[in-house]
């Protein structure tokens, strides 16, 4: 889907980043925003699944992610579809309805910013939909585009999603080809994830030089802090090159990548276009042919994936209640061992305490008084000193 915008006359710019997930968006929409865009409202949170994609942050908007499921699902389509975008869903009601919610989307994620990024790499398959929503918004579009190996992206979502290599680089064309082919007509900047990672003062110099805006935030400082957050450490899976499946598919990746790469050494060059034209085309031919056996692929890979990490998730709960009833036990047994010695102790005091309370002084009670008493006579027949000596009157009667 074509779309022809007028792109100068705004009093905003948005900085779009461009790229196949898992190729470092990320990096480059923090790169960006420290020097100086401004970031979505409401970032992705810190959920469990997304620390684990990403531990260092998406920099990306939930609400604007959220909408971009949404709009794929409305094509008939997914983020992991290697369909396009038909050319009949740019006229429905459809479009209409989600550049509305897309404008809204936009105030309320942006408000009144000159500058932001914007960045979720499923904008990469709705070029031509968020540059009229971003034109709608009075904002300038400059395009930031990074690619990684597509070895390396297949080796990335084969341990995130469990993709086979060949479904990987498929992914990877179709992200690639849509996001370079529908933003030719504005200013735009392409990076490496390689030279990212090696170079991130390059990176900067690149976004500087090409990206049209005057930045807010160009110190030595924010340099400094680029490069403490940008490190080789963060790459999880360095591949060679060459890509990993067969046939057609593994030539057109190499093409692609290798196109990509002298871009961002020494420029765009526009007699490029054809050869990335011709491998679009040949890309379509070839999904449109095989479009059943790929899907099934896909959805068994997802379900096998899925089925893997639930056992996974299931092996882990078995291991830590396994733990817990050992701690339990250990506990129980050190209680019950404590108990034991406090026993003996109370059973010496209750000895000690048996003897102490026999003690006359203790009890008020002498055996030898007792024994003296025995011999006595009942209290009230005793008689007096007087009258065993006879000295107490006779009875008056």
């Amino acid at each position: 889907m074509a779309v022809t915008l007028d792109n100068e006359g705004h009093s905003k710019t948005c900085i779009l980043v461009l790229g196949m997930h898992r190729s470092g968006t990320s990096a480059l929409t923090r790169l960006i925003s420290l020097l100086g865009a401004d970031l979505p409202a409401t970032l992705l949170g810190g959920a469990a699944e997304n620390l684990a994609s990403n531990a260092k942050g998406h920099w990306e908007s939930e609400v604007l992610v959220r909408l971009n499921d949404r709009i794929l699902e409305s094509a008939g389509n997914s983020w992991h579809s290697p369909e396009l975008i038909p050319d009949d869903w740019y006229k429905s009601a459809s479009f209409e309805d989600f550049r509305t919610q897309a404008l809204d989307c936009l105030k309320s994620e942006y408000k009144k910013s000159r500058l932001f990024v914007l960045k979720d790499p499923r904008v990469s398959k709705l070029v031509p939909f968020w540059t009229t929503v971003l034109n709608d918004f009075g904002a300038k579009t400059v395009v930031a585009n990074i690619v990684r190996s597509p070895a390396e992206i297949g080796k990335s979502l084969g341990a995130r999603n469990g993709f086979d290599p060949t479904i990987s680089e498929l992914l990877w064309l179709r992200y690639v080809l849509e996001a370079e082919r529908h933003s030719r007509q504005f200013p735009r900047l392409h990076v490496t994830y390689d030279g990212l990672l090696a170079d991130s003062q390059q990176v900067i110099d690149t976004v500087v030089s090409n990206a049209q805006v005057s930045w807010p935030a160009l110190s030595a400082a924010r340099r400094k802090q680029i490069s403490n957050f940008i490190s080789e450490s963060e790459r999880h899976h360095h591949e060679a090159q060459k890509a990993t499946s067969a046939g057609a598919v593994a030539a057109w990746s190499e093409e692609v990548y290798a196109i990509h790469e002298k871009w961002a050494e020494q420029g765009e060059e526009p007699h490029d276009h054809d050869l990335l034209n011709r491998i679009h085309g040949d890309l379509d031919a070839l999904v449109q042919q095989f479009i059943g056996p790929i899907l099934v692929a896909f959805e068994k890979t997802i379900a096998a994936h899925k089925l893997q990490k639930l056992r996974e998730q299931q092996a882990a709960s078995i291991d830590d209640y396994r733990q817990r009833f050992e701690d339990q036990q250990f506990a129980i047994a050190n209680l019950m061992n404590s108990k034991a010695i406090d026993l003996e102790f109370v059973g010496a005091d209750l000895s000690q305490f048996e003897l102490d309370a026999n003690r006359p002084e203790v009890t008020g009670f002498d055996p030898i008084v007792a024994k003296r008493d025995d011999h006595r006579p009942p209290r009230g027949k005793r008689r007096t000193v007087a009258s065993l000596c006879n000295l107490e009157p006779a009875d008056a009667s």
